[in-house]
């Protein structure tokens, strides 16, 4: 086999128990940047896979590509954490990002490394997010128990909402210090169509808040004239009402959209 000109190609050895050493079958590579020197497995016992792979990275070096062997280990499942964390530090809504992250992205993509997610594996991830089957989820009601619930197919808008948080994750390794991700794949978003058919008229409004609990007829009556959320109008306290100047304050981080 021939030297490669820049570099070295090698298999490792283990001494065994009884003292004789044993070559190992996969070979590796050592090439060096700027005097540092990395020792990377091909992960295969082809030599030919080592040479293309030790060419790659000498290719990657000379064009100053190379941002080290970090982006090619990372996992998707810490960008995701990190999205959770720019949540928090920057007061964002992380309700609905921990939902769309725990109970979608995480359990599709746990366990990938980043560098092999590219847009057919999001194209995929979205025919999936459409279908039915798609198992359940554990869900806490009020009364602390724990139930499996069924996960519904998602929209245009919902699924939108996660490539956005899956696009995050990988601008924010890209702007990690050193690099987490090297590129950021296309990720191609969906065609929305949110717009509203049909009226809820006043006195349809009326019949139906009679026929609710009267527990449930202020939360009802506050969503209709406001137009707040569900989560918006059960998450508020007192201190953010003012009865006298007739004023809800709804605080950062508690709205969809901040």
């Amino acid at each position: 086999m021939p030297k490669p000109r820049f570099g070295s190609i090698y298999r490792r050895t283990k001494r065994l128990p009884d003292g004789t050493v044993m070559t190992l079958p996969t070979w590796w590579i050592k090439y060096a940047r700027n005097g540092q020197v990395f020792r990377e497995s091909s992960g295969s016992e082809k030599y030919a896979d080592a040479e293309r792979l030790l060419k790659l990275r000498v290719g990657e070096i000379a064009a100053c590509r190379f941002q080290g062997l970090t982006p090619e280990k990372t996992v998707i499942d810490e960008l995701l954490d990190d999205v959770l964390l720019d949540y928090r530090v920057n007061d964002k809504a992380l309700r609905f990002a921990a939902s769309a992250i725990n109970n979608h992205l995480r359990p599709y993509f746990s366990g990938r490394r980043a560098v092999t997610i590219g847009t057919s594996d999001v194209q995929k991830y979205v025919a999936f997010r459409r279908s039915s089957n798609q198992g359940t989820r554990p869900y806490r009601g009020r009364k602390e128990e724990t139930r499996q619930i069924p996960i519904l197919p998602g929209s245009n808008a919902t699924i939108n909402r996660e490539l956005s948080l899956l696009k995050h994750a990988f601008y924010l390794g890209m702007k990690h210090t050193p690099r987490k991700v090297a590129s950021v794949p296309y990720i191609p978003l969906l065609e929305e169509n949110n717009v509203r058919k049909g009226f809820f008229e006043h006195d349809q409004f009326l019949m139906v808040r009679r026929a609710l609990p009267g527990y449930v007829q202020s939360v009802v009556t506050f969503a209709y004239y406001t137009g707040c959320r569900r989560g918006e109008i059960l998450d508020l306290r007192w201190e953010q009402v003012d009865l006298a100047e007739r004023i809800v304050r709804l605080e950062p981080g508690t709205t969809k959209n901040d």
